[in-house]
């Protein structure tokens, strides 16, 4: 697995020689790729290889400028690498991006992160000032993990990393514990008490003097201007734009790239862009291959779907003759999960085995990138409550007709009394309460210059579920593999954009990713472009949890070893509630039983894993 990691000396201390021996078998035992090391009496820095080609130069992720008395370690990617050699003037264009982030430090001192654009964590050590800088990208794509003890500071990319600096147990934080079962964003908590994230668009400074540290946001919400067009084909051709540059730039470095292709509007329209870019502008590079799950299970979901995307799939697949790769969703729901689940730093629920497959599959066929459609609902405003909130903007600026036309296309599918409900809730209740107005979350106080439904846009971004752990649990399982995530949709400048427009080029009477869909005219098949809706694997993971391998979940929930965090008397009645067809609760219940699998697996390997 790749990562970055510092240890910092603090209290006027030095490292010893012991330190330095097991920050380079800590990487060395989670990483499958070379491991660099470098060190001063106060700082030590561990990087492995990136799993992009590097084009035989010397490993990108590690700088060191002895006439800037600087050091840098970085994990990710610049994507205004070009522009910043432009400002800086007079480098060399072979500069790494962690060359670049040197000397982009030394021009602009530790303010020279908000002028970075990409997906990455930085660690950057000050000789002169015996300072250790740290910062993650505005959408938190890259973490960065945090421990602190009496004497020293910690600071990783890859949790495992940290975790393996130690030779004593970490206990469990049952706070995250109980937050992850509820949903609640894990922002800044982790699993293990101690070790806290860095939130993303966040820079931190640490003296080694004495350990004190400070925190600024290099990047803010607040700082987005109105982007106004008179026609909606101007907002279309110039989200093209953005999201074709989002693509072209994430296909870099790859020696072989790949796409997880649902047949979803998202990933088809990466799809379809990223194989005319590869065609056009990369004539050596091979097609794109994409990595589809289907199924020929005929039971619906909870909104009346069946898991079967694959006319959807061939669709796009056909049209540019890309090289397509299908996995049946059913044959990779194992019990064998449960029977010998794996060690990791971080619980999965249960039902990943197909995407560990598709994974284990990709690195076999030589990709090193891996695109993905996550974030497309969430900066495209495709949730319910994104969308139901343009009602309280209606109603603020007075356009009664536009919103007599919402509420018309609302019932086609409520009765108007649910209309009427919702009406309240997301129009008048909004306006006539301060509840937009008074969050103590950060991002919640930042969001206030939005309009009601891009504030919940940024909300859900920045601080919702996908931001707080879904990001953190998707790379891992592409790290375990050597293969790099990236996520156009997650582009800071497409989520910028998004948030600029009005919401109507959104979504308006009830038609959702608006935007996507205007800017897809001419390059995504049309059955694919104008879809609504989108089947799930729900009705599958609950035939296999409910029926398949109900003996062996409820043997796990009758005898579980994990504690902390967990009310298991609660967990079984739900489930027992489950396999009687109410699906209610099935994330809670997936999400326990990962928590346990991870407990079980872990607690074999000893306490260096994090458990007594």
């Amino acid at each position: 697995m790749s990562g970055i990691v510092a240890v910092l000396a603090t209290g006027g201390r030095v490292l010893d020689a012991r330190e330095l021996v097991a920050l380079r078998a800590s990487v060395r035992m989670h990483s499958r790729m070379q491991a660099e090391q470098w060190n001063d009496k106060l700082v030590a820095f561990a990087s492995s290889l990136r799993t992009v080609d590097t084009l035989d130069r010397p490993d990108p992720s590690l700088a060191v400028d002895s006439s800037f008395n600087l050091a840098c370690i970085f994990e990710g990617q610049l994507h205004n690498a070009a522009e910043l050699r432009a400002d800086l003037r007079g480098v060399s264009n072979d500069l790494t991006d962690s060359d670049l982030a040197i000397q982009a430090y030394a021009r602009w001192g530790e303010t020279f992160v908000s002028r970075l654009r990409g997906d990455f964590a930085l660690i950057v050590w000050d000789l002169r000032a015996k300072r250790l800088l740290c910062a993650r990208d505005p959408i938190g794509i890259k973490a960065l993990y945090l421990y602190r003890s009496a004497n020293s500071f910690v600071v990783a990319s890859n949790l495992a990393f940290l975790l393996r600096l130690y030779d004593r147990a970490m206990p469990v934080n049952a706070k995250a514990v109980a937050a992850y079962l509820s949903g609640d964003p894990l922002t800044t908590d982790t699993f293990y008490e101690g070790v806290v994230k860095l939130p993303a668009s966040t820079t931190l400074v640490v003296s080694a003097k004495d350990g004190d540290h400070r925190t600024f946001k290099h990047w803010s919400v607040s700082d987005i201007k109105p982007i106004r067009y008179s026609r909606s084909e101007d907002y279309a051709e110039h989200f093209r734009n953005i999201f074709s540059d989002a693509i072209r730039c994430r296909l870099g470095g790859a020696r072989r790239a790949g796409l997880l292709l649902s047949g979803g509007l998202d990933s088809s329209s990466i799809a379809c862009v990223a194989s005319r870019i590869l065609s056009t502008e990369s004539l050596s590079a091979p097609a794109l291959l994409t990595f589809s799950a289907t199924s020929d299970h005929s039971k619906p979901d909870e909104d009346g779907d069946i898991f079967d995307e694959t006319l959807y799939i061939r669709e796009v697949v056909s049209a540019y003759e890309m090289d397509a790769r299908f996995f049946r969703y059913e044959d990779f729901l194992d019990e064998d999960e449960f029977v010998a689940p794996r060690e990791r730093a971080l619980p999965l629920p249960p039902g990943m085995g197909v995407y560990k497959k598709m994974l284990r599959s990709a690195s076999d066929a030589d990709v090193t990138i891996m695109l993905s459609g996550i974030g497309g609902d969430e900066i495209l405003g495709a949730s319910s409550d994104i969308y139901l909130l343009r009602y309280a903007e209606l109603l603020l600026s007075g356009e009664a007709l536009e919103l007599m036309e919402d509420l018309k296309h609302a019932h086609k599918y409520y009765s108007w009394t649910e209309v009427a409900g919702l009406f309240w809730r997301y129009g008048c209740w909004p306006l006539i309460t301060p509840l937009f107005g008074r969050w103590s979350t950060d991002a919640h106080r930042q969001s206030r210059a939005l309009s009601a439904s891009q504030r919940q846009i940024y909300i859900e971004v920045s601080s919702g579920e996908l931001a707080g752990y879904g990001l953190e649990a998707f790379n891992l399982m592409f790290r375990e593999v050597g293969i790099e995530a990236r996520y156009p949709y997650l582009d800071t400048r497409l989520v910028e954009f998004c948030l600029a427009v009005p919401s109507a080029e959104l979504s308006r009477h009830y038609q959702t990713k608006l935007l996507l869909r205007r800017a897809m005219a001419g390059i995504l098949p049309e059955k694919v472009r104008l879809r609504v809706g989108k089947a799930s694997a729900t009705s599958l993971t609950h035939t296999w949890l409910s029926e398949t391998i109900r003996p062996t979940v409820e043997a796990l929930l009758a005898r579980p070893t994990f504690s902390q965090g967990i009310d298991w008397d609660l967990i079984r009645k739900l489930f027992a509630e489950y396999c009687r067809g109410n699906m209610a609760h099935g994330s809670c219940i997936a999400k326990a039983i990962g928590l346990e699998l991870w407990h079980r697996a872990n607690s074999r390997g000893g306490a260096r894993n994090g458990f007594r």
